[in-house]
């Protein structure tokens, strides 16, 4: 990835991805997945005691950062992966690992259409 500098966050609207997980793709999979660890405890530090999964911000831009720097990854650089981290990612050789820079939470997310990979964005302005 050649890409460097600013990057907007964008949470996906749709549950795709969600399959070999064990999880429907459906609103109560997602229900289900936000209940275990780890993502219940992430969510919790994120969120607060009193979060429910329908606060989630979906099909929106929910931050903003920058790419420092980007590497292809190796069997040994995975291996140094530990949890939490290894459950929100999917490492394997061959697939690029992204250093990003301070992520900065926008209070109000900002409805925004998704696309794969990095797509350019323009705010409404």
């Amino acid at each position: 990835m050649a890409h460097r500098g600013p990057l907007a966050i964008h949470s996906t609207k749709g549950l795709e991805g969600l399959e070999g997980t064990g999880f429907s793709q459906s609103e109560a999979g997602l229900n289900d997945i936000c209940r275990i660890e780890p993502f219940h405890s992430t969510l919790l530090n994120f969120f607060g005691n009193d979060w429910m999964p329908d606060q989630i911000a979906r099909g929106a831009i929910v931050g903003k950062t920058e790419v420092l720097d980007c590497f292809e990854m190796t069997t040994k650089w995975i291996g140094m992966i530990k949890e939490p981290e290894r459950s929100f990612g999917y490492y394997a050789p061959g697939r690029f690992a992204i250093i990003f820079g301070p992520v900065e939470w926008l209070i109000d997310p900002i409805p925004a259409r998704g696309g794969l990979g990095l797509w350019d964005w323009e705010p409404d302005l």
